[in-house]
C-alpha cells in the first residue's frame, strides 16, 4: 500500500507541475477588450475643410485649414472614406455645399489618408409667432 500511495502523491504532483503553469496562459487567451481609443487612426479638428473634385465630379483631395495637428493641409481620401453630417452619410456633391465649415478628420496611421469626414450637424428650428 505505501508504494500505491506513493505512486498516488508523485501522479498528482506531476498532473500539478505540468498544469499550474498552463493557467496563467490560458487566461491571456481572452478576446482583447473593444477599446474607446483605436491605433490604427486618429481624428482631428479643422476649421474649414474643403473638398477637391476632379472634372468629373470625384473627390481627389480634401483640405484641412486651420489644422495644426494634421500630417497635412493636404490630405488624400480613401475609396470608402465617409462625410457624415448627423446620421446621414452625404454624398460629395451634398458634401460641396459645406465648404469651409468646421469638421472633424479621421486619419488612418499606417497610410495617412482620410478615412471619414464629419461635419457639425445643422438643426433649423422654426419658433411659433416668427416668419
Amino acid at each position: 500500500m505505501t508504494n500505491t500511495r506513493r505512486f498516488i502523491i508523485r501522479a498528482v504532483s506531476m498532473i500539478l507541475a505540468v498544469a499550474l503553469p498552463l493557467f496563467p496562459l490560458a487566461s491571456n487567451g481572452q478576446p482583447p477588450r473593444k477599446s474607446l481609443t483605436n491605433p490604427d487612426y486618429e481624428s482631428f479638428e479643422a476649421s474649414a475643410i474643403e473638398f477637391v473634385v476632379n472634372g468629373e465630379g470625384e473627390l481627389f483631395q480634401v483640405k484641412a485649414d486651420g489644422c495644426p495637428r494634421c500630417p497635412s493641409e493636404l490630405l488624400l481620401p480613401k475609396r470608402a472614406m465617409n462625410i457624415v453630417m448627423g446620421d446621414s452619410v452625404l454624398s460629395i456633391d451634398e458634401a460641396v455645399r459645406y465648404q469651409g465649415s468646421f469638421a472633424l478628420v479621421t486619419v488612418e496611421h499606417q497610410t495617412g489618408m482620410v478615412m471619414k469626414v464629419t461635419l457639425p450637424e445643422i438643426v433649423l428650428e422654426r419658433k411659433e409667432g416668427l416668419q
